[in-house]
């Protein structure tokens, strides 16, 4: 008779490592991390690993940056993608996809890698990672003082939920955008973007 196999305990049951802040920074920014895929440190402690996205995610990603970059006073504000971690009040570290900092902007340590101070952040929502941008990702960024702006973009059809407010002391208000021939106001950045640069070809079905 052959051995009977025992399976492993299902991977919910076991308990997940938790980091601290500084084993976390620790972890991402040594040498062997540096080719590896970036991973993002909830604020339960857990860390979540990046995955790969998809195409609409990657142009919506770049032509935001781009409308944003040929917007900004550069003397004030820069622009960056997914490759600069934000550490909000809590402690956290995120990657958020596309973000817009003060000129000079506030940084966690002498290494420059991870910021505080952001005024605009934009998540491109996917079915993975949409309950943590409308979850803990939003409350976090919602909480920090310096934040103005907070965008959720679809990729899978033409939605923009914009949540803005003009100081730390005023309520967040919600607006949503569903309509190409629309613009989206940006009152703190000095502009606005239109709905249909934001999409143009950047639909699968484009």
């Amino acid at each position: 008779m052959p051995p009977t196999l025992v399976p492993p305990p299902p991977a919910a049951r076991r308990r997940p490592r938790r980091f601290t802040e500084a084993e976390y920074l620790a972890y991402e920014r040594s040498v062997e991390r540096s080719q590896e895929a970036r991973t993002e440190l909830l604020v339960d402690g857990t860390l979540r690993e990046m995955s790969g996205v998809r195409l609409a995610h990657s142009r919506l990603v770049g032509k935001l940056s781009h409308l944003l970059a040929d917007l900004l006073d550069e003397d004030r504000f820069e622009v960056h993608t997914e490759s600069l971690k934000f550490r909000p009040p809590t402690c956290a570290f995120y990657y958020p996809d596309v973000m817009v900092l003060p000129n000079p902007p506030e940084m966690l340590d002498e290494v420059t890698d991870v910021v505080r101070n952001p005024i605009f952040i934009a998540e491109v929502l996917s079915p993975s990672t949409e309950a943590l941008d409308r979850g803990e990702k939003q409350a976090c960024y919602l909480n920090t003082p310096s934040m103005r702006e907070y965008w959720l973009i679809a990729q899978d059809a033409v939605r923009i939920e914009c949540h803005r407010r003009p100081d730390a002391e005023t309520a967040w208000a919600l607006e949503t955008h569903e309509d190409r021939a629309a613009s989206v106001s940006l009152p703190t950045l000095g502009g606005s973007i239109a709905v249909g640069d934001l999409y143009r070809r950047a639909l699968p079905a484009e």
